[in-house]
């Protein structure tokens, strides 16, 4: 016995389909409402790369910052600078957490949280951790870019290894 043709089975798909995407989309749309205060970022595309990596392992027992990476990068006229990081951490201690950021120009990146980020917490192995941080471009020429850690509210190192910087200039 058949309920559908074809044809009319494949309308009913795709307007499920539709009807799954808007609910979905309206979901996004109230999640992302409820954020206390974003900030929309636009550019025309990536006009510089700089990508940095590093296969040594850095341990940290700071309650400072620390910085791991230090690189200078000149560019041409930009609208932003986006600043990936990526790579193995652990983090040890009995409590608190493991926290790094991302310094532009001396500037720290947005959202600039300070230690309010928590990139990592004791009590797991070895995991592959990433952060992405945005800052306004300061016009064009020069600048230094560094990736610091330090340990918070009972952490006792950080441990960070086979990492990768990616810095884009976006124009």
């Amino acid at each position: 016995m058949r309920f559908l043709s074809r044809r009319r089975f494949a309308q009913s798909v795709a307007a499920l389909s539709v009807a799954a995407a808007l609910v979905g989309a309206g979901v996004l749309i109230g999640a992302g409402a409820a954020s206390a205060t974003p900030t929309a970022i636009f550019a025309n595309g990536i006009a510089n790369l700089m990508i940095v990596t590093d296969d040594q392992p850095t341990t940290v027992t700071s309650t400072t910052w620390q910085s791991i990476s230090s690189n200078n990068f000149t560019y041409g006229p930009a609208r932003f600078i986006r600043v990936r990081f990526s790579g193995e951490s652990v983090c040890s201690g009995t409590g608190g957490w493991c926290s790094l950021r991302i310094m532009v120009g001396g500037v720290e990146a947005r959202p600039a949280v300070g230690t309010d980020f928590a990139f990592y917490s004791p009590g797991d192995q070895w995991e592959s951790h990433s952060v992405e941080r945005v800052v306004p471009a300061p016009g064009s020429g020069f600048v230094s870019v560094s990736v610091e850690v330090t340990v918070v509210a009972g952490a006792t190192s950080e441990r960070l290894d086979d990492w990768m910087l990616s810095v884009e200039v976006l124009a």
